[in-house]
C-alpha cells in the first residue's frame, strides 16, 4: 500500500519535479507532508469527500446535561476521547435493549426551551453546540438513571504524522489525493497543467460521486423514520433539512 510520501511523490512527478524513481529532498517532503495535512483538513469539510460515519457510545451520567467533545472532554469509550464531531447526523438510546431516536435540535429550537436542565426518564432531544476547541453535546430532559447514548457523525480524513505512514483509504483517493496535491504545491512555482487540473477534478470527482450513494442510501434507509419532521435531505450538506 501506498505511504504519504508516495502521495507526495506522485504529486511532484505530476508537476515534473521528480522523474520517475527519483526521491524528495528531506525538505521537500517536510512540505509535502505539510500541504498534504492542509489538504486533507479541508476535505474534512467536504461532505463528499467523507466516504463514512462514525459511530460513538457512551454512558450518559445521571443528573447531567452537558457533555465535552474533544480532546480534554468528558466522554470516552474504553479511554478513548471521542474526537470533536463537527456536526450530528443521527442519535438514539439503548433503553432496555431497544434503540429509541433522538431528536436532534438546532440552535433556535434549543434556545427556545425555558428549563434545559429540567429532569426526566431520558433523553429524547440533544443541541450540539460544535464549540472549538471543545464541542458541547446537550442532552434533554436531564436523565435521573444511566443509560447508553449513541451519536452518529461524519468521519473526519486522518492526517498523517509522518511521510512514512500508510495510507489507508478506500479506492479512489490515493490517486484523487496525488493529482490534487500537485494543484496545492504553490511553493514549488510551476503552474500546474490544464489537462492536470482536468484528471485532479476527475479524480475526486469519482469519490464525491460514490460517496453520494452512501449518503443517499443513508438517508433513504434511516431518516424518514426519525420523529423528527424532517421529510427533506440536502446532499450536498450531507444534512437533513425541513420542509
Amino acid at each position: 500500500m501506498a505511504t504519504a510520501l508516495d502521495i507526495i511523490k506522485d504529486a511532484m512527478e505530476a508537476l515534473g519535479l521528480l522523474q520517475a524513481g527519483e526521491q524528495p529532498s528531506a525538505s521537500d517532503a517536510a512540505y509535502g507532508l505539510r500541504r498534504l495535512n492542509l489538504m486533507m483538513d479541508s476535505w474534512s469539510t467536504e461532505a463528499l469527500a467523507i466516504f463514512c460515519k462514525r459511530q460513538d457510545a457512551f454512558n450518559l451520567v445521571a443528573n447531567q446535561q452537558v457533555y465535552p467533545l474533544g480532546v480534554g472532554g468528558t466522554l470516552d469509550i474504553n479511554g478513548v476521547l471521542i474526537p470533536r464531531p463537527e456536526y450530528l447526523t443521527y442519535s438514539w438510546v439503548r433503553i432496555q435493549g431497544q434503540d429509541t431516536s433522538v431528536q436532534i435540535l438546532d440552535q433556535l429550537t434549543w434556545d427556545e426551551i425555558p428549563l434545559k436542565n429540567t429532569p426526566g426518564t431520558y433523553p429524547n432531544r440533544l443541541f450540539y453546540d460544535p464549540q472549538y476547541p471543545l464541542g458541547r453535546l446537550n442532552v434533554y430532559p436531564n436523565p435521573q438513571v444511566v443509560y447508553q447514548m449513541t451519536i452518529e457523525s461524519m468521519q473526519q480524513l486522518a492526517q498523517f504524522a509522518n511521510v512514512n505512514q500508510t495510507v489507508t483509504l478506500p479506492p479512489g483517493y490515493e490517486k484523487a489525493m496525488g493529482e490534487n496535491l500537485a494543484l496545492d504545491l504553490p511553493s514549488f512555482g510551476i503552474e500546474p497543467s490544464g489537462r492536470l487540473v482536468q484528471i485532479a477534478g476527475m479524480s475526486k470527482s469519482n469519490i464525491q460521486r460514490l460517496n453520494s450513494l452512501i449518503h443517499t442510501n443513508k438517508m433513504e434507509n434511516d431518516y424518514p423514520s426519525q420523529p423528527t419532521g424532517i421529510h427533506a435531505y440536502n446532499i450536498l450538506t450531507n444534512r437533513p433539512s425541513r420542509p
